[in-house]
């Protein structure tokens, strides 16, 4: 009982906080992406109509941005309460995460998906630090090797 205790806050990634953080990430691009290519569909459609089209189109693509903005701060909010309850270092998720929410305001860089290649980067990452921490003189390789 000890074991579990102290493992929720350890800041080491597991196997099922990894599926975690990864299918959150897909959850969040997914719908990112249908909602910037349903505003830009729906604009085009719209702008057949005369007058009144433009106008719907213009506002059914403001919404999609307002959308992605609004989706995009909720996984900076998600990830970080994950990481910071998992223990992780505040201020290292919080630069990576600040990162990541730039790049995704990009009107092209929303589209892509930029929330599942950070969330497998932060996996990688954490589990290449657990395998030097595991082998001796780990630490003086990466030393020697940069």
């Amino acid at each position: 009982m000890n074991e579990t205790k102290r493992n929720k806050k350890d800041g080491k990634m597991t196997a099922m906080r990894s599926i975690l953080l990864i299918a959150i990430a897909i959850f969040f691009d997914g719908v990112q992406f249908f909602a910037s290519f349903f505003g830009a569909g729906l604009s085009g459609l719209l702008a057949v109509i005369p007058v009144v089209g433009a106008a719907l189109g213009a506002i059914a693509l403001g919404l999609s941005t307002m959308i992605n903005l609004i989706l995009s701060v909720y996984a900076v909010l998600t990830f970080f309460i994950l990481l910071k309850l998992w223990g992780y270092k505040s201020s290292n998720v919080f630069l990576e995460l600040s990162i990541a929410f730039v790049v995704e305001e990009i009107p092209i860089g929303n589209n892509l998906p930029f929330w599942t290649g950070w969330a497998i980067r932060h996996v990688i990452n954490d589990y290449k630090k657990q395998a030097e921490n595991m082998i001796p003189g780990g630490k003086a390789l990466e030393v020697m090797a940069a």
